[in-house]
């Protein structure tokens, strides 16, 4: 999702966004159940709020979801 490096750079200073290769992450991504690319995952104070994914996962619908939270 190219589109999420300019919600990135639209929410700096308001949220964080780390990216990390799933497979040489292979117990971090079978720990927070990353089983389908793309995925979003949304923590609040290390604590997860959120799980998007899907192929079908829009850019505005991340937004949206990150709304509620920053």
């Amino acid at each position: 999702m190219p589109d999420v490096h300019a919600l990135a750079d639209k929410l700096a200073g308001s949220a964080k966004f780390f990216a990390f290769d799933i497979g040489g992450a292979r117990r971090v991504a079978m720990k927070e159940q990353v089983m389908g690319l793309p995925s979003i995952l949304i923590y609040v104070d290390g604590e997860k709020k959120e799980h998007l994914t899907g192929d079908d996962l829009t850019i505005k619908q991340v937004e949206d979801k990150l709304s509620e939270y920053v």
